[in-house]
């Protein structure tokens, strides 16, 4: 059994300092997976404030103060506060699945970076491996009755996703020559290769809209770590992304599978 404990300081100041940039709120984040992923080895004491989480104690609305706003997948394995060790008073948290970028997660984003700019330091968009919005988007590549042609609102999803899904299938048939819908190892691979293609476009796309810093990254649904990169800044980078990604040791594993 795993003890965490949560104390409270009633004072109603937040705990600790804002990061001072975007490199400091992505060590942040990344110290607070470090956490999550350590939570069943040892008991754990989490220090929170009333605003930490929103709550006020003099009856005035508590401002948000988040440093990093965090586009993330709806997929109820991926709690994002839990992910990153972080109160909800510290991110401002968009979630939809395959954590695409439609008009209303930009919009959120926008309205972020616009009025929270006296704390917000980073933008990340994370996928997760396993991902079933990144799943039916393959699946519709590589079977086209598998598209959903009766749903609009799916369809909007997966048709943001299978630009990806077309980067990471070229970059496995370069790396491994075209085994992509010969096995069902080379369907896994190429999930989880477009889980971090998708990420990385998007990121790169939000980065251009809003000329804020971004990181992309994906949880690892089994060891509960979070990666976090710069997202690529043109197409040679995103193809040299691709290469990287379709030569790792992940996806010659999948594509074993």
């Amino acid at each position: 059994m795993t003890e965490v404990i949560y104390r409270i300081n009633r004072e109603g100041k937040m705990l600790s300092e804002l990061p001072a940039d975007a490199a400091a709120a992505r060590e942040r984040l990344l110290e607070g997976n470090r956490k999550f992923v350590d939570l069943f080895d040892e008991p754990q004491v989490v220090h929170v404030a009333p605003e930490d989480v929103g709550i006020s104690t003099d009856g005035d609305a508590i401002a948000q103060r988040p440093f990093a706003a965090i586009l993330g997948c709806a997929d109820a394995r991926v709690p994002t506060e839990l992910v990153f060790r972080c109160p909800s008073n510290a991110v401002f948290v968009v979630r939809v699945a395959g954590n695409v970028a439609g008009d209303e997660c930009m919009g959120s984003l926008e309205y972020a970076v616009a009025n929270l700019a006296e704390s917000l330091q980073v933008i990340v968009v994370l996928g997760h491996t396993g991902c079933g919005a990144v799943s039916a988007a393959v699946d519709s590549y590589l079977e086209a009755r598998n598209y959903p042609a009766s749903s609009a609102p799916l369809r909007s999803v997966i048709d943001r996703i299978l630009p990806a899904v077309r980067v990471a299938d070229d970059a496995l048939a370069s790396a491994h020559g075209g085994r992509t819908a010969e096995t069902s190892g080379g369907r896994l691979a190429l999930i989880e290769a477009t889980v971090t293609l998708n990420a990385a476009l998007v990121a790169a796309e939000i980065r251009s809209a809003l000329s804020f810093p971004v990181q992309f990254g994906v949880f690892d649904l089994t060891s509960r770590e979070v990666r976090l990169a710069e997202p690529p800044i043109d197409a040679d980078a995103m193809t040299a992304l691709a290469k990287e990604v379709a030569a790792s040791d992940c996806i010659r594993n999948a594509l074993e599978s």
